[in-house]
Parts: C-alpha cells; sequence; structure tokens
C-alpha cells in the first residue's frame, strides 16, 4: 500500500507519514484488523481504518494499539477508541452484548431488578428510554424533588417531559446539583447504577434544562433502555475471560476527570 512507516511515537509502537496513508470512504486506507472473540460461531470483532490509525501529530499517524506488557492479565483489552462510532446494545433479558456488524455475544452481568421488567443498556438511544408505566411517576417524583430544592419548572420541550429553569438550578463540583437516579441492579449484594446531575439533565437551550429521560410509550417492549447520554464519561469494562460488564460512577465526581481528557483519567 506504500504506507511510509516512521518513527514511533510512545506509546505506539508503529507510526506512519499521514501523506502516504490514503483515504477510503472518509476513513485512513490502511489494512483492517479481525479480532476473532468466537471462532467456532464465526464472531469477530472489525476494525477498520477509522479506529484502528490515530493522528498523534500532524502528518503522523500510529496504528492504535499499545503493548500492555508480559505481565499483563488480559491478552486483549479493547479500548474506547476501538469502540468510537458504533453501537453497543446490552440485552439484560438475554445476557447478550451485540455491536453493529456482528453476530452477538452472550455475557453474565450486573442485572437490572427494578421493575421485574425487560431492560437494555444501548447507544441506539440517546437517552434513557422508559416504558409508559415508570415514566410518569418517575417524573413525578423527579419534579417533586426538584421543586422541593426551589426549582423552577418551565414549559417542557420534546421529547423530555419536564424541564426547569437553567438559573434556577445550583451546581455541586461543576455539575448540576439535582437529585440522583439509582437503579438499583442487584439488591442483595448493593450493586447500582447512579446517574447524576451530569447524566440526569441536558440543557436543550439557554438557561432551560430538562430531566434527560423520555417516555418509550404504553407498548414498549422493554421496561428501561439506559442510553448513550446517561453512559457519557464512565469507564466501562467487559471482561469476557469471565463473562462479566462492569462500570464506574460518574467520573465527573472524581476531581471532574473525563473521558474527553484522557490525562485526567489517573485512578
Amino acid at each position: 500500500m506504500k504506507i511510509k512507516s516512521v518513527e514511533a511515537v510512545k506509546p505506539f509502537g508503529a507510526c506512519f507519514d499521514g501523506k502516504s496513508i490514503g483515504k477510503k470512504n472518509g476513513v485512513p486506507d490502511v489494512p483492517g484488523v479481525n479480532l476473532v472473540l468466537e471462532e467456532n460461531e464465526g464472531v469477530s470483532y472489525e476494525i477498520n481504518g477509522h479506529n484502528s490509525m490515530f493522528e498523534v501529530k500532524k502528518d503522523v499517524t500510529c496504528s492504535a494499539f499499545v503493548d500492555g506488557g508480559k505481565e499483563a492479565t488480559a491478552g486483549i483489552v479493547i479500548g474506547g477508541y476501538q469502540m468510537e462510532d458504533r453501537i453497543l446494545e446490552f440485552d439484560l433479558s438475554t445476557s447478550t452484548l451485540r455491536f453493529r456488524g456482528i453476530a452477538s455475544l452472550h455475557l453474565h452481568y450486573y442485572f437490572f431488578d427494578y421493575f421485574n421488567t425487560d431492560d437494555k443498556i444501548s447507544t441506539m438511544s440517546n437517552f434513557t428510554v422508559l416504558h409508559s408505566s415508570i415514566y410518569k411517576p418517575f417524573v413525578k417524583d423527579s419534579v417533586k424533588h426538584a421543586e422541593a430544592m426551589k426549582m423552577k419548572r418551565v414549559e417542557a420541550v420534546k421529547p423530555f417531559g419536564a424541564c426547569f429553569d437553567g438559573k434556577s438550578i445550583g451546581k455541586k463540583n461543576g455539575v448540576p446539583d439535582m437529585p440522583g437516579v439509582n437503579l438499583v441492579l442487584e439488591e442483595n449484594e448493593g450493586v447500582s447504577y447512579e446517574i447524576n446531575g451530569h447524566n440526569s439533565m441536558f440543557e436543550v437551550k439557554k438557561d432551560v434544562m430538562c430531566l434527560a429521560f423520555v417516555d418509550g410509550g404504553k407498548e414498549a417492549k422493554t421496561g428501561i433502555v439506559l442510553g448513550g447520554y446517561q453512559m457519557e464519561d464512565r469507564i466501562l469494562e467487559f471482561d469476557l475471560s469471565i463473562s462479566v460488564l462492569r462500570f464506574s460512577n460518574s467520573l465527573l465526581l472524581h476531581n471532574n476527570a473525563s473521558c474527553s481528557n484522557p490525562s485526567s483519567l489517573k485512578f
């Protein structure tokens, strides 16, 4: 492909002259990477130019994989960069992880045991979608707590059901000071998915913030679909060797760390 190699830039092991790399469909035209996850079932994770190459500086593009060392406890850790611009869906009712373009993987997970219904975690939904029977009492209770904190309700902006005057909402640790939402996943083990102000409120326009949950209607087949906005600035880890999904609470609670600022992720 006549791609010219240049001196590597840490932490990467192979870098190339960006000017020597062509484009195909708007992304770097480089050989794809195909990680075989379940050989017998033909399940693989395909990594193409957009996710396999990273521009570290002008005209220097590196293979976006790093050496974990000889003492690494996992053979492969698929990182966030390789998951960008992909649709991920976790079907908690069937313990299945799906990702666009390939088959399904079955996982053991920390389950939603909240409304005794089928639930999902999906980046296909921008915001968390709740069945009407869940959404209406949820909004009513959230508004009650918000008004107790002197938040002023304003006309709702679709698709949201409850919005507030942004000037009436305080800040705590740099995020909206809003009552948190705690989804209990495994009650006996104390496992829960905490949604704080950063992930529970969305600014739709200047000085108007809405509760970032939408009504899925009475005919929704799923009780809860946890959407992409509620997964922002969190660490998700899929350990395929023992079939476990792990997740952190909001990174913003840790000295305002953020996924958009990798240097802040020092744990």
